[in-house]
């Protein structure tokens, strides 16, 4: 009686081209030489999404393919690693013994990741504390042996959107590594304590310095202040930070270096704790437009002509930031004061 391994390897290319990828993970699960045969074929599991979240004692991550989706959990249970996931619309659990969860999770993931070629459109992971059993755990050390472990930097990963959730730079810094900066357009990052008061500062000197950094278009930095410095964002269309203090030389600097005499960065918005010399912009830009939001927020409007005729430079000052974007001539206000 033949078998799958009696097919010839055309055969089975195209039997395995009408498998989605999750059939083909268990597939290959069914015996050492069927694993082989499939590997040499490397099938892309042509993932959209991709979702981690590292805790102390816990991995999870969430995969999602063009039909399908699957997530697992990892931790250790007393007598090695539990595998929780679902299967038909069911939560089942899997006992593997004498092995940590920080292996098992990476190398199931390794199985994956591997085979991937095609464009990732998101891709997510969130660093987060948590005790078990009233035990406090180290996210840095199970962090660091998640990415020891998993090696990123091997894969490459073509990734359109990569959304961070972090405690610390390193933490970025281990993942963005994986990322092939010729596919990487949007980049955002998140506080893991998510408090909009009292901004934590995130160091960025590392960062600013890779490919990814250099070559993606849109950064978000949400609650965490940086420490600004403009060469490191004037290549973006977008940005959104916040910085303790905002200087009037950066304000002209955003104006005259960028906006002015480029098309490229489109829109600018710095949060701030406080600004210095509020009262200059005044001297130096003339007297502002005064309007009002839903909510009866006072702010200040500037407008200049930009490099192109067709466009111009609106500047929109609110006791809490500053907003700077290029918009179409056509949407100048009437009553809006070109200089």
């Amino acid at each position: 009686m033949s078998s799958l391994l009696d097919l010839p390897n055309t055969a089975l290319a195209e039997l395995l081209k009408k498998l989605d990828f999750v059939s083909i993970q268990r597939l290959r699960k069914t015996c050492y030489d069927l694993r082989n045969r499939i590997y040499d074929f490397k099938p892309d599991p042509s993932l959209t999404k991709l979702s981690i979240r590292i805790e102390p004692f816990v991995i999870y991550n969430h995969f999602w393919y063009e039909d399908d989706d699957c997530c697992n959990e990892y931790y250790n249970d007393e007598k090695g690693c539990a595998v929780l996931y679902y299967e038909m619309y069911k939560r089942k659990k899997k006992m593997l013994e004498n092995v940590d969860f920080i292996e098992v999770a990476c190398n199931n993931m390794k199985t994956i990741l591997v085979y991937q070629k095609s464009l990732l459109e998101n891709f997510t992971i969130e660093f987060h504390n948590g005790s078990r059993d009233g035990k406090e755990g180290n996210l840095e050390n199970t962090a660091t042996n998640f990415f020891n472990c998993l090696a990123l930097h091997n894969f490459k990963l073509k990734v359109k959107t990569f959304q961070a959730t972090v405690t610390n730079q390193n933490q970025i810094l281990n993942v963005i590594c994986g990322l092939d900066p010729e596919f990487l357009v949007n980049l955002t990052i998140k506080n893991t304590n998510g408090n909009s008061e009292n901004l934590e500062e995130l160091e960025i000197g590392e960062l600013v310095k890779t490919e990814q950094w250099k070559r993606a278009e849109v950064v978000n930095i949400l609650n965490f202040v940086v420490d600004f410095e403009l060469e490191d964002f004037v290549h973006f269309q977008v940005v959104y930070i916040a910085v303790k203090t905002l200087a009037m030389e950066d304000i002209i600097s955003v104006k005259e270096e960028k906006l002015l005499t480029s098309s490229s960065l489109q829109l600018f918005k710095i949060r701030f704790e406080q600004c210095q010399n509020e009262i200059d912009l005044i001297e130096s830009f003339g007297q502002p437009l005064i309007t009002s939001d839903q909510v009866g927020q006072k702010r200040s409007h500037w407008y200049f002509k930009a490099s192109s005729a067709e466009t111009f430079v609106s500047i929109v000052l609110y006791s809490y930031q500053i907003i700077f974007q290029r918009n179409h001539i056509s949407n100048l206000p009437s009553n809006a004061l070109l200089l």
